[in-house]
């Protein structure tokens, strides 16, 4: 009896260590809504290149500043 169990456990080990099968294809990528925290309140979104050198953009950034105080001290 001892034999067949050391038997049986061989091959359940054995079948446990086999190598995994690799995933087929990289990772879905998450857009949309998917990609926002169910916590967050406002999206803004933008072209960053088209945008930096703006003086729109930097009173804009001022003005979201001065009104938020706990915005500019974590920024």
């Amino acid at each position: 009896m001892t034999r067949r169990s050391l038997h049986i456990a061989l091959v359940v080990l054995a079948a446990a260590c086999g190598k995994k099968s690799e995933p087929s294809g990289p990772p879905p990528e998450i857009t949309g809504l998917a990609a926002v925290p169910s916590t967050a309140e406002v999206i803004i979104g933008g072209d960053v290149g088209k945008l930096s050198d703006s003086p729109i953009i930097e009173r804009a950034i001022e003005q979201l500043m001065s009104r938020d105080s706990k915005l500019a001290t974590s920024w």
